[in-house]
Order: structure tokens, then C-alpha cells, then sequence
């Protein structure tokens, strides 16, 4: 079953930019630019549902975790 947006849900999400914007104490946000860059959210805040976007995307990751931290560090 799909999620359904409320209307002041579906207001921020028209209003993001490519670009996000961090906004103190407002998960909505997050959430919201989350859904429109190719990130279904389900459950909780921190629990994501790739799109094949994010797929594609997570294939091209190196699946060596160690790997992985020094990408993270190289940010």
C-alpha cells in the first residue's frame, strides 16, 4: 500500500531543491528530500527502500567495508 502524503507533507517535498538544506529538528525535511531524489521511505526515518536508481547506484559501491569507511573519511 503507498504511502499517501498530507497535503503540508506534499508542500515541503514541491518546495525542495536538488540541493538539501538542513533544517535543525526537522526530520520531515529530510524525509522529504529523501523521497524526491529516489528513496522510498518506509517505517522509520532511518530505514530506506533503494529505488532502482539507488540500486544501480549501491552496485557501483565497493562492498568491502573497509573500503567504504575510507570513502566515507575521503568526504
Amino acid at each position: 500500500m503507498p504511502d499517501i502524503l498530507t497535503a503540508n507533507r506534499h508542500r515541503v517535498l514541491e518546495t525542495l531543491s536538488d540541493q538539501p538544506k538542513l533544517v535543525a529538528g526537522t526530520d520531515l525535511t529530510a524525509a522529504a528530500w529523501l523521497a524526491k531524489n529516489g528513496y522510498a521511505i518506509r517505517h522509520r526515518l532511518n530505514h530506506f527502500t533503494a529505488t532502482d536508481a539507488g540500486i544501480e547506484l549501491g552496485k557501483k559501491r565497493s562492498a568491502d567495508p573497509a573500503s567504504r569507511r575510507s570513502e566515507i573519511s575521503d568526504v
